[in-house]
């Protein structure tokens, strides 16, 4: 039996270290997949991998007795309209994301409440 070339385990090392992180995201939260995709909802660029914000975007954390589910998803569908509607609510200037089923903007909204325990 042939001994792998050390650079082989590595890569082999890698590979897997990798494929049980993808696998541990997704089964953390279905919504993870949409809050940390960049070209879907983008939510992490601006509010950090665990919602404490960033120079770009505040933090999320201890805001969830302000929001439920379907407030959270109705935010994320049109962020001015749902700012301007809604009377003495904390707003900062969120961009649109892109356009995404009522069902995806429940599940992210539905992640990113656990986040803002």
């Amino acid at each position: 039996m042939k001994a792998l070339p050390l650079l082989t385990l590595f890569g082999l090392s890698l590979l897997a270290t990798s494929c049980s992180n993808e696998a541990a995201q997704t089964d953390a939260h279905p919504g993870m997949s949409l809050y940390n995709d960049r070209g879907r909802g983008a939510c992490v660029i601006c509010h950090g991998p665990d919602g404490s914000g960033t120079m770009l975007g505040v933090d999320l954390r201890g805001k969830r007795a302000a929001w439920d589910e379907q407030k959270l998803a109705e935010y994320i569908a049109d962020p001015e309209a749902y700012a301007n509607k809604t009377e003495g609510m904390e707003y900062a200037r969120m961009p649109k994301p892109p356009e995404m089923p009522a069902a995806d903007r429940l599940t992210l909204a539905r992640y990113t409440l656990t986040l803002m325990k």
